[in-house]
């Protein structure tokens, strides 16, 4: 049974190593296991790490950093588009409330319209995954630069007069709802990074209509969660920000994905943390949210820093 442990443990490593064809070192690992079951699961622990780090080796080129970049900016297309599927589906099959009704002393602005801005805001959506996807790069950047754009426009031009586009997700004003007002900006710049350093490499059509259907997923799991817009998004946003930050001295790309994954959620966070001390603090926030924020945040950066100094 130990020996099989230990076996199993050595196919971490890549097909073509030694580990995996000669045995030479799960004969060792026994002999260091020494018949203790503890040992030799230390031992299986160890095989399985540095079966990792070689086929980090072996699967992490030059152009790792770069195809992070990429990940990301796919994942954040996605949502991206999504809360632009969110704002046009409620023209067309809206909630049963009265937004036009006076909320915390002002009026909330009537959502349910597209306007020139929901338009644009998904032509741009759909100009980004479609140049990701076809490797045009300018279509790509070009599309990212006017979403910037216009999410600019709509946080610091309508979102301070409450005439904001996000209040459609976000319909009162909610704090725990997401995005609102400036929220969505730091997303939107971050995808247009990432779509400026992102590879050229063209990528299946098929692709196209499951980023699509996608997308449209979201839009419909977000008008389930009414009044809390993309909340639910955060909690798998958390668990990839926690696995890309354990994993990412391995694979550099998780490193740039945790980077800019943590990047995209500080507004959030900062913005519950700089509330007036008469408004509710989620504790949640303060001792869960913030910290690994900060470790999303600095621990890529020094995995990063030392493959950069290598």
């Amino acid at each position: 049974m130990t020996r099989g442990l230990l076996a199993f443990a050595s196919r971490a490593f890549p097909r073509d190593h030694r580990a995996r064809q000669s045995g030479e070192l799960v004969d060792t690992a026994l002999l260091a296991a020494d018949g203790s079951r503890w040992r030799a699961f230390r031992e299986a622990l160890s095989l399985v790490g540095a079966g990792l780090r070689q086929r980090s080796r072996a699967t992490e080129g030059d152009t790792s950093l770069r195809d992070g970049a990429a990940l990301l900016a796919g994942m954040l297309s996605v949502v991206n588009l999504a809360i632009a599927f969110f704002g046009i589906s409620l023209a067309l099959s809206p909630e049963p409330f009265d937004h036009s009704t006076p909320c915390c002393n002002f009026f909330i602005p009537n959502p349910n319209a597209v306007d020139w801005w929901w338009i644009a805001f998904a032509v741009a959506g759909a100009g980004i995954v479609l140049g990701l996807a076809l490797a045009r790069r300018r279509l790509a950047i070009g599309a990212a630069l006017v979403n910037v754009g216009l999410v600019s426009y709509d946080a610091l031009v309508l979102a301070p007069h409450d005439k904001g586009h996000m209040y459609a997700i976000s319909p009162w004003g909610w704090p725990d709802a997401y995005p609102i007002h400036q929220d969505w900006l730091a997303p939107a710049i971050v995808l247009a990074l990432a779509t400026a350093a992102a590879p050229s490499r063209r990528r299946s059509l098929l692709r196209v209509p499951l980023v699509l259907v996608g997308a449209a997923l979201l839009a419909v799991l977000a008008r389930e969660q009414w009044g809390h817009g993309f909340l639910f998004l955060l909690l798998p946003a958390g668990g990839l920000l926690a696995l890309s930050v354990a994993l990412g001295w391995l694979a550099p790309r998780l490193a740039v994905l945790a980077l800019g994954v943590s990047a995209a959620l500080v507004p959030p966070v900062v913005q519950v943390l700089t509330r007036p001390s008469w408004e509710y603090h989620s504790p949640v926030v303060t001792w869960v949210a913030a910290p690994g924020l900060a470790l999303g945040i600095l621990v890529p950066l020094a995995y990063l820093t030392r493959r950069r100094l290598a």
